[in-house]
This record gives C-alpha cells, sequence and structure tokens, in this order.
C-alpha cells in the first residue's frame, strides 16, 4: 500500500475498499503455483478468486510443496474461492491453520487434499474462537497424527459444512474426517462424510465432543467410516459430551466400528439427540 507502507489503511489494492481481491489471469488456467518462500499469510479482510471460469470448480492449485502450512490467518474475514490447496505439511493444519476470535474464514468450490499435520487438522485446522465455513467444498486425503484428518475445530467458535465432502482423511486418535471440541456451533447440511479413518478410539467419520452449543446434522450422508482400532466407537459418528444435537433426513450407514457402529454417543451430561427422518 503506497500510502500507508504496510497496509495500514486496509487496502492494500487501493479500490477503495478495506476487503482486498486477489484474481488470476485467465492464461493461469491449470496452473499450480508452488510457495517458494513458506506459507501465505491473511492478516486482514481478503478475498482470492481462483474460478476463473466461473464454473465453480478451482482453476488454480497452490502448493506448499511440504514447506509449512499452505495458509494461516489470525485475523479478518476471507474468503477463498475456486482454489486448491494441497502439499502442506505442519504440526497445526497442514492445509489451512486459522487462529484467534476475530478470524472468519469461508472456503468456497474449493479442495484441500494431500495435507498432513503433526498433531490437528490435515486439511483445516481452526484454533481458539476461529471460524470456519465450507460451502460446495471438497477436504479429502488429508491425514494428522492425532485428531481430525480432514477438519479439526478446537475450541474454536463455528464449523459449518454446506454441500459438501469430507471423504478418505485419515486420523490416528479420532475424527478421521471431522473433529471439533468446545465450540460454539457444528452444523453439516447437505453434506458427505465418506470413506474417513480413525487409527484411535472415537469417530472415524465425525467426532465432536464437550460441546453445549448447535451440533446440527441435516440432509447429509455418513458412510462407509471405519474405526481401525479393536475398541473403535463411533465408526460414524461420535457425540461425547454434547449436551444436545440434532440429526435429520440424514443417511447414517455402511460405518464400522467395535461399539456403534453408526452412532455412539457417551459423556456424563445429560443429552438430548433429535433423529427426525432418518
Amino acid at each position: 500500500d503506497p500510502a500507508g507502507g504496510v497496509n495500514e489503511d486496509g487496502d492494500a489494492d487501493n479500490d477503495g475498499s478495506s476487503v482486498d481481491h486477489i484474481t488470476f489471469h485467465p492464461s493461469l488456467s491449470g496452473a499450480t503455483l508452488t510457495l517458494t518462500q513458506g506459507t501465505l499469510l491473511i492478516r486482514s479482510d481478503l478475498s482470492i478468486d481462483g474460478d476463473l471460469d466461473a464454473d465453480d470448480s478451482p482453476d488454480i492449485t497452490i502448493d506448499a510443496n511440504g514447506s509449512g502450512s499452505v495458509l494461516f490467518t489470525d485475523q479478518g474475514t476471507s474468503e477463498l474461492r475456486g482454489l486448491t490447496l494441497t502439499g502442506g505439511q505442519e504440526e497445526f493444519g497442514g492445509g489451512i491453520f486459522a487462529t484467534g476470535n476475530t478470524t472468519a474464514l469461508t472456503l468456497v468450490a474449493s479442495q484441500i487434499t494431500g495435507n498432513d499435520a503433526g498433531s490437528y487438522g490435515g486439511g483445516i485446522a481452526a484454533f481458539s474462537g476461529a471460524q470456519v465455513h465450507l460451502r460446495d467444498s471438497q477436504v479429502t486425503n488429508n491425514s494428522a497424527v492425532i485428531y481430525g484428518g480432514g477438519i479439526a475445530s478446537y475450541v474454536a467458535g463455528t464449523l459449518t459444512l454446506t454441500n459438501s465432502v469430507v471423504a478418505n482423511n485419515t486420523a490416528r486418535e479420532g475424527g478421521g474426517g471431522v473433529f471439533a471440541t468446545d465450540a460454539e456451533r457444528v452444523e453439516i447440511t447437505n453434506s458427505s462424510v465418506l470413506g474417513n479413518e480413525s487409527l484411535g478410539v472415537l469417530g472415524a467419520g465425525v467426532h465432536i465432543r464437550n460441546t453445549s452449543g448447535t451440533v446440527a446434522i441435516s440432509g447429509s450422508v455418513i458412510a462407509n467410516n471405519q474405526g481401525s482400532l479393536a475398541v473403535s466407537q463411533g465408526g460414524g459418528l461420535a457425540l461425547e459430551n454434547v449436551s444436545s444435537g440434532t440429526i435429520e433426513d440424514t443417511t447414517i450407514a455402511e460405518n464400522r466400528a467395535a461399539r456403534g457402529g453408526g452412532l455412539f454417543i457417551a459423556g456424563n451430561n445429560p443429552w438430548s439427540v433429535n433423529l427426525g427422518g432418518s
């Protein structure tokens, strides 16, 4: 920002808006951009649009090439559209690490694939109040050593999946597809959680725990997820110390675990689950 030196007025592209925009030349359609100077940082309101032909699918791939997370954000409201993020390797959030209660990130028509985390969130990790929303997106073939092979929301504000797919991810401890703990809101709507694996005890597909806020799953499919441990619980979905939740018009099928192949509910707190139409 020439006026402020270091984006002091929040308008790095000098278009009169505090929300900055990154787009790509049409000649880059189908290109892979390999990061050579480390993780991409977002610390202000920003949109990145890689859907160059407006067909609601990614046209730009960003590859971290094992040099850290593909993207890190700890401030601002951001939207990523039409991007594939791959090749990330980091302790938290191989593909994306979002943290802080002033952080809100939305992914639209994007793919998070082929990333690894040493602890939480092979594809995406959201910590400390960060909000993460996925629409028309896919989180596939990621892995985490501890929780959340696809997505880990750890003491985070909100996690929502809409018209999205979380598939073929792996976690050693739990939440092969999705792991959320101490969340204010977890919503899975018209989405699919498929073919994920947990090598630990709870929740090969989805593991939600220690949550007194909104937990709502509707119009979705949770299928073919597998808990591999001999004492695994909740092959499709595990709810642990969750006060209440709704599961509506949702198919939970062909999941495997030693106990509760489809659904496992545990914890000492009073709870209620409404299985309307499922």
